[in-house]
Parts: structure tokens; sequence; C-alpha cells
């Protein structure tokens, strides 16, 4: 029973301090205007849609990149048109953040297949038009994304 307590005790300290710290550190970043929202009153748009329009873009944009391996064999003189040449088909996740200003920055890929895969989702990211920006109290605010994009060879 005393040990359940402490623990409960334990527990409610270090979410007080957790809150206290989340507080103290997005009040310091209001100052700088670098609040990163996840969900705000009016979320971004793009070309008039939400996520998914963007979605069909860049599935429009995207090129399933050339393996380095099958570039490689095409070119070869001894190059075997029936030998099956595998080609990685792959999801890459990608973090990216919509700003104020309708850029799309701060992309990370944050889990990936393949690293050819990787190159082309952060060029086809970095060649976005620009987005309507999310707002928060009428302001324009930075409002971050996270989406998988699927490559498969046809």
């Amino acid at each position: 029973m005393k040990t359940a307590k402490f623990c409960l005790i334990a527990l409610s300290a270090i979410l007080l301090c957790t809150c206290a710290s989340t507080k103290h550190t997005q009040t310091a970043n209001e100052k700088n205007n670098d609040v990163i929202f996840h969900s705000v009153a009016e979320m971004p748009r793009f070309r008039g849609g939400h996520l998914n329009t963007f979605r069909t873009w860049v599935s429009e944009n995207a090129r399933f990149p050339k393996d380095p391996i099958q570039e490689h064999l095409a070119n070869n003189p001894n190059y075997v048109p029936n030998r099956p040449v595998l080609v990685a088909d792959g999801t890459v996740t990608v973090l990216f953040v919509v700003e104020k200003d309708g850029r799309l920055g701060n992309i990370r890929i944050i889990n990936s297949t393949n690293r050819a895969l990787d190159t082309e989702v952060m060029r086809v990211l970095r060649s976005s038009p620009r987005w309507e920006p999310g707002k928060q109290g009428g302001e324009p605010v930075r409002v971050e994304f996270a989406m998988s994009i699927t490559f498969q060879q046809q």
C-alpha cells in the first residue's frame, strides 16, 4: 500500500514537472514565433484541399528512382534481359512543417526503406507549391504534418 502511494506521488511529481517544463518551453518559443502546432483552428490547405489533395500532387510528381544496380546492368554489355532485376519498392515516412508563409520547411525523413526513395521524397516536397498557412486566433502559425509515401513499381 505504501509502495503504491509512493509511486502515485512520484508519478504526480513527474507529471507536474513535465507540464511546468512544457509550459515554460512553449512560452519561450512563443516569444520567438517558433511554436509548431499539430492541430489548429484553421488547418493549412493545399490548392484549396487538405492533406489528401497534397498526397495526389506528390504521387503525380514523384518518379520511381532508378536503382543504381539496375542502371549498371542495363549499361553492361553482358546484361541478360531475361534476368530479373530487383528494384526495391518501399515506403518513406516524412515530417514537414507548413510555415507561416505557406512554404514547406523542416522536412525530415523519419522512416525509410531505401535512400534513393528518401532523395526523391525530399526533391518532391522541396518543389511543392506554397500552401495556405494554418491559422490560430486569425494569425498564421506553423503546422507540422506526417505523411507516408509508398513507391511501387508498375
